[in-house]
């Protein structure tokens, strides 16, 4: 920011106050202050007033800037700081192709949305999580490893809160990214979650067909050592950590046992 400019902000944030179209709020910065607008009309055509690459730039400044004086809270924060990278790879977006410098920007934001939706999805607030994974999925390239496990995340947090069509988008498009991307246990883990769903919700397939899948994919997700979709495939048809449904065919174990080997596999999937 220019210095002339720099030297007139007190000025001008007093003057807006005077005129009550702002207010001190409090600041999640120690030491900073913080306005709020108090008129949402004025506020979105001061927004839209200015030039898109500018407030692409105000966006990720912001974050630039919080990430400097508040390294500390990047956790507490990643939400905010990721809402603010998304809002500026997006503007971008609307002004032609995306440049390296805003594909960082992209991934920047995925990294922090992503933080937060995981974050969200440890707590059990599975409404967040779905929206906070989807959206930092969609900041990624398409050939990137982590778009299709953020899509297969978001997807079961969509199944936990009945939102059912966009679950099936969201598990249909990470095994097609999965398949590109020659990642076959992610692929493989997508679908029998896909089929989990079809099953619980609208009846399709049998118990038994489910159970064919996943005594299928066990075995290649061990030699693939990829205990997230180990955990999904103990899980079961019913959904409920093996208890109600019995072992896949072959296995020889009992419900009992079954359901703690979900949540030892579970446990080492997310270590």
């Amino acid at each position: 920011m220019p210095e002339q400019v720099r030297n007139g902000v007190d000025g001008a944030l007093s003057s807006l106050a005077g005129k009550e179209f702002i207010a001190p709020t409090e600041s999640f910065i120690a030491g900073e202050d913080a306005f709020m607008s108090l008129h949402v009309l004025i506020r979105e055509a001061a927004y839209h007033g200015v030039l898109k690459r500018t407030r692409a730039e105000i966006h990720e400044r912001f974050v630039d800037w919080a990430e400097r004086v508040d390294a500390d809270r990047a956790l507490e924060f990643a939400e905010i700081r990721g809402y603010h990278l998304e809002e500026a790879y997006l503007t971008l977006a609307q002004l032609g192709p995306l440049d390296e410098h805003a594909m960082q920007v992209g991934l920047r934001g995925a990294r922090y949305l992503s933080s937060a939706g995981k974050r969200a999805l440890a707590r059990g607030d599975m409404h967040a999580a779905a929206n906070l994974l989807q959206r930092g999925g969609v900041l990624l390239p398409g050939d990137d490893p982590e778009r299709p496990r953020l899509q297969l995340d978001a997807g079961e947090a969509q199944i936990e809160v009945g939102e059912f069509l966009l679950a099936d988008g969201a598990l249909a498009g990470a095994g097609e990214a999965a398949g590109r991307l020659a990642l076959r246990e992610l692929e493989t883990t997508a679908d029998l979650v896909r089929r989990q769903m079809h099953f619980m919700t609208e009846g399709r397939g049998s118990e038994e067909e489910l159970i064919e899948s996943a005594r299928r994919a066990i075995p290649f997700l061990e030699d693939r050592g990829y205990y997230d979709g180990l955990a999904r495939a103990w899980r079961g048809p019913g959904g409920c950590c093996g208890s109600c449904t019995p072992p896949p065919a072959g296995t020889g174990r009992p419900n009992g046992r079954r359901s703690g080997r979900w949540r030892r596999l579970a446990s080492r999937a997310t270590t």
